[in-house]
């Protein structure tokens, strides 16, 4: 209900709009309450697997085999 600033999903778009500010996601590590302090955002879950290795044995032996 965007009128009385409820949201019930994520719609970055919508809710800077309805803010008239510009679009700004920051998921919050903690929830308990830090009066006075920003929010501590969460780590970035990044996982790259690194197949280079894999890819490497891959494209020599596809150019070995020519």
């Amino acid at each position: 209900m965007p009128e009385k600033d409820q949201w019930f999903y994520i719609d970055v778009a919508r809710m800077a709009a309805s803010r008239g500010t510009k679009p700004l996601f920051v998921q919050a590590e903690r929830t308990e309450p830090s009066p006075g302090r920003l929010p501590v955002p969460a780590p970035a879950l990044i996982d790259i697997p690194n197949d280079h290795a894999q890819y490497a044995l891959t494209w020599y032996a596809r150019c070995a085999h020519r």
